[in-house]
């Protein structure tokens, strides 16, 4: 049945009601108006009996009809009792057709209907949540296993891409932005984990960049997120890096690249380095001096293993007290526009000799 407490059923409830009021005004009038005219024509017309007897009948129709558009309601109230029904005059539909009423169910469902799309608003950003936690909890649990005991191998290989842009950069200190050269160092480690990550796969390797984790897509090529700043404390997804860390996440690993590009005052140094943190340069694994020459065979300058003289890693050295082995790469000098040409022409074939490196070293 009708909803009589829904603010269109009541317009037009509300409609009915004026158009038989309407009625009931105007259509008396008409009718008297009529009625009258026929009287005045009896009087002074001279008639034929039958025609006479068809005005008099005519003018009776109307009197009746007048009356009977006055008991209308009371007829149909009558008809309501007699099948048990409420009078039409008292049933809610009727009683709530006025515009005072119609005024406030109208504001009322439009207050719902605000209150439905802010929820269902809610409900997708939780469930667009839920998801990314799902897929999340399924790249841990299917990609990125944590070794079992006696298989130092078992985790994959993480890379994380060095730097950040703004303003996640300035969170921490952690910006580098472009130079002269045309090319800028957190393109570069993002161009290079990504092209890394794709020959790992493609090897069977298991492979996971670290600023995708942290951003919650592993499909965002621009993870704009710095695992210098998060795990520092004052980065934007610092929140996601320390759940992460609690529940074991970052141990899980075999093996870690952390990936950097190098710059110098002079803009023409050139060549591929593996620094250590504290100038710890005994401190170094066989796959670091592999991937080293690699990559060296590609730049064109292998400048082989130093010690960070700006202090100490932070990086390096949160995954070292993890008895963890990182790779941290100087994999060019991006101030040195040619040497970076040169880079760029090599940087899938490149990705692709590292990852058969890392393959052949049983990971």
């Amino acid at each position: 049945m009708f909803n009589c407490d829904n603010s269109t059923v009541l317009k037009v409830v509300l409609l009915v009601k004026e158009i038989l009021n309407l009625i009931q005004i105007i259509g008396p009038i008409i009718l008297i108006i009529w009625a009258m005219i026929d009287i005045v024509k009896l009087v002074t017309s001279d008639m034929s009996e039958e025609k006479e007897k068809k005005t008099k009948k005519q003018i009776i129709n109307r009197f009746l009809a007048v009356i009977l558009i006055f008991v209308i309601p009371t007829i149909l109230n009558a008809v309501m009792t007699t099948i048990g029904k409420e009078n039409i005059e008292s049933t809610a539909c009727w009683v709530n057709a006025n515009e005072k009423y119609i005024e406030k169910k109208k504001a009322e469902e439009e207050k719902l209907e605000e209150e439905k799309i802010k929820a269902d608003k809610e409900a997708r950003e939780l469930t667009e949540k839920q998801r990314r936690e799902q897929a999340l909890k399924e790249r841990k649990a299917i990609a990125f296993n944590k070794p079992s005991k006696g298989d130092p191998n078992g985790g994959g290989i993480l890379i994380i891409a060095g730097h950040a842009y703004q303003p996640e950069c300035l969170t921490c200190g952690d910006c580098r932005g472009t130079t002269s050269s045309g090319y800028a160092e957190e393109s570069e480690t993002r161009s290079l984990a990504l092209s890394l990550k794709k020959a790992l796969l493609k090897k069977g390797v298991n492979a996971v960049i670290a600023n995708q984790v942290l951003v919650g897509d592993e499909n965002d090529e621009r993870m704009n997120a710095s695992f210098l700043c998060s795990r520092g404390g004052n980065g934007n997804y610092t929140n996601t890096f320390n759940k992460l860390e609690a529940e074991g996440y970052w141990d899980s690993f075999a093996h870690i690249i952390e990936i950097h590009f190098n710059a110098t005052s002079s803009h023409t140094a050139s060549g591929t380095m593996i620094m250590t943190s504290g100038g710890q340069t005994s401190n170094v694994s066989p796959i670091d001096n592999q991937i080293l020459n690699t990559v060296s065979s590609f730049t064109g300058s292998n400048r082989g293993v130093q010690g960070y003289s700006g202090g100490t890693l932070g990086n390096w050295n949160f995954f070292k007290n993890k008895n963890k082995s990182i790779t941290y790469i100087e994999v060019e000098f991006y101030d040195n526009k040619e040497a970076m040409h040169k880079y760029k022409k090599d940087q899938e074939n490149m990705a692709e000799a590292v990852a058969d490196k890392i393959k052949s070293a049983g990971y």
